[in-house]
């Protein structure tokens, strides 16, 4: 392979979706981690540009706002960077983080679904690394966290809370069995008139699950058929009496972890109902906790972004030196378009041959999720 495996079945970034949607505790957080780290986005008045950087209209706090839901969740973000002919910046299109993998040698590999397993196998396109000195095409800008250990792809910062966060999910699968169940749940019922054959158990359980158990996890109970008087049936309790009480201490002690992995103080600032609390919280205990997660948390990562996308200037000082033309002078860039536009209707024949060896073969789309 050209490139380089994100975990063992190179589905690794699917495991974390799939924790971020199952996970009610994990995902309130995520969600409200955004929220709080982009907060009214930056001021981008007067600037037409930024208010729509690419095809679909989005501005760019649409994009950081995505870019730093990916920081939250994967520990870094992508960004396609697209460049008109003259070599100015066209477009910036957010890319999802898990439809990205790391060329073993160079760049990157883009596809829209890794799992094939699940979907339809097809070729990943492979997108070139972002390079300001070299601004054409399709280029790929990478953004990732620091964190000690992890080589070829990031990591989020709440790794160590994964078991914790997928224990959850665990927990409240069980409580919907429960409840889909009934009251028989975990039961074997005994009967004492003869032994049907089994084409008839099986009818019979069929019959019993549809009436008592709920589709989706029909067989809980267990049906035994035995000789005898005819005694009435005997109902024995497989599972423990208490847990209930077992599930609901873990429910507790998981939480806990989670809100460690996530750096979290005050949960009742995302949402979230914790032991001795309720969601209005106290005054002082909010405005503490608010304090405590802005200044150890997202002034930070406030910070990381800006330093690494805007420098100390408004513009971006990753991008290319034309950047002024781009963003601060609409009438230059104007100007130089309308110039290219003259060479083209003089030049047709000329052009037409220079687009189709300087135009990139393929476009990736990018994502308005």
């Amino acid at each position: 392979k050209e490139y380089i495996l994100f975990g063992a079945d190179n589905i690794f970034p699917d495991k974390i979706i799939m924790l971020y949607d199952k996970s009610s505790v994990h995902g309130a957080i995520i969600n409200n981690k955004v929220k709080y780290i982009i907060g009214s986005g930056i001021n981008i008045e007067g600037n037409d540009r930024l208010k729509k950087v690419n095809r679909y209209g989005e501005s760019i706090n649409k994009i950081l706002e995505k870019s730093c839901k990916d920081i939250e969740l994967f520990g870094g973000f992508y960004w396609q960077v697209i460049y008109d002919l003259m070599g100015g910046i066209k477009e910036i299109v957010h890319t999802p983080f898990q439809s990205i993998r790391k060329g073993k040698d160079k760049g990157w590999f883009y596809c829209q679904k890794w799992d094939w397993s699940k979907h339809k196998k097809v070729d990943p396109v492979y997108i070139d690394d972002y390079d300001s000195t070299n601004s054409k095409g399709v280029q790929l800008f990478s953004y990732r966290e620091y964190r000690p250990g992890d080589q070829e792809y990031p990591l989020p910062g709440y790794f160590s809370a994964l078991n914790d966060i997928e224990t959850d999910t665990e927990i409240s699968i069980y409580n919907l069995s429960v409840m889909k169940n009934g009251q028989f749940t975990g039961k074997l019922i005994s009967f004492f008139n003869g032994i049907p054959i089994e084409e008839k158990q099986k009818e019979l359980e069929k019959k019993w699950n549809a009436k008592f158990n709920g589709t989706n996890n029909a067989g809980r109970t267990m049906l035994s058929f035995n000789n005898g008087t005819d005694n009435p049936p005997q109902v024995d309790d497989l599972s423990s009496t208490d847990l209930d009480k077992l599930f609901d201490q873990l429910r507790k002690s998981t939480e806990g972890k989670i809100f460690a992995g996530h750096e979290i103080t005050t949960p009742v600032l995302f949402g979230i109902k914790d032991s001795g609390t309720s969601l209005s919280g106290d005054g002082t205990t909010l405005e503490i906790g608010y304090t405590i997660f802005k200044n150890t948390y997202a002034n930070a990562k406030q910070q990381a972004i800006e330093e690494e996308l805007f420098g100390t200037t408004n513009a971006p000082s990753w991008l290319p030196n034309n950047i002024k033309a781009l963003m601060a002078d609409s009438q230059e860039v104007e100007k130089r378009r309308k110039q290219v536009m003259e060479y083209q209707l003089k030049q047709a024949t000329a052009t037409r041959s220079w687009m189709k060896s300087t135009i990139p073969n393929h476009y990736v789309e990018g994502s308005s999720k």
